[in-house]
């Protein structure tokens, strides 16, 4: 699902970077790839997350490969003139903090007798330090998505924990041997919808985005359907993965050069 992700997010930037070269086609549909491709993405890094070895290591090497790419297309831009919102990647690492705090807050306000160690996500603590640090983290998320306003912005961040809270609750129930696909499929269709219409109606509201900008966002559930696919696919090398992180900036690196 990675390859159908990376397609349609470079056909969403052919008709941002290119649309005098686009196909009519091309120039008509090019904009919902747009919002799908993220929707994929966000879910791919959701389930890397659970399944890695080590949390902080794919944070940091996604953190890594998102300020290199930043570094790289602020200068590029600063000689074209082109400008775009800080890259996706940074919008993937920010909903990151916010899933691991939120995680953090859930497993700190958990009421249990004593006050033993709790481990979570490869941090041992109190219950109460594990509830200051969460709180910590999302704040720190919310407050790094208003001062840099990366791609998506806070549509983007809220999109990745609702992704993540649904495969929390998805990997619990297939862990207790109570896996239920038709209403997981439900649980995706209806978070994922109403993320979007609360976005729609938030930016229709006070006017950042026209109506056909706006509901341009509402196509992100259609890739649902991929979602239980995602889950199940195995691990990527590292070859592939590293292939994966390159592409994103050199990809808009040639665009920008063009």
């Amino acid at each position: 699902m990675k390859w159908i992700a990376l397609i349609m997010g470079t056909l969403y930037q052919i008709t941002h970077f290119l649309p005098e070269i686009s196909p009519l086609w091309l120039s008509a549909t090019g904009r919902v790839f747009g919002p799908i491709s993220f929707a994929l993405f966000a879910y791919q890094s959701v389930v890397s997350c659970r399944k890695t070895r080590s949390l902080a290591a794919y944070f940091f090497r996604l953190a890594g490969v998102a300020t290199v790419t930043q570094i790289i297309l602020e200068r590029v831009m600063a000689i074209t003139g082109f400008e775009m919102s800080p890259n996706i990647l940074i919008t993937y690492c920010l909903g990151i903090m916010m899933s691991v705090g939120l995680d953090l807050c859930v497993a700190g306000l958990k009421k249990e007798e004593g006050d033993r160690p709790i481990k979570v996500h490869e941090l041992t603590m109190s219950r109460k330090q594990s509830l200051y640090l969460g709180a910590s983290l999302m704040v720190m998320s919310g407050a790094l998505t208003l001062a840099i306003s990366p791609t998506y912005s806070y549509y983007g961040v809220l999109t990745y924990l609702v992704l993540h809270v649904i495969d929390q609750y998805e990997n619990r129930e297939l862990a207790a041997g109570k896996p239920q696909p038709g209403n997981s499929a439900t649980r995706f269709w209806v978070s994922m919808t109403s993320v979007n219409l609360l976005w729609i109606a938030y930016n229709l509201y006070t006017g950042l985005l026209i109506p056909e900008d706006a509901i341009v966002y509402l196509f992100s559930v259609a890739a649902v359907p991929a979602f239980s696919r995602i889950a199940k696919e195995k691990e990527s090398r590292a070859v592939e993965k590293w292939f994966f992180y390159l592409y994103y900036p050199l990809h808009f690196l040639a665009f920008l050069l063009v």
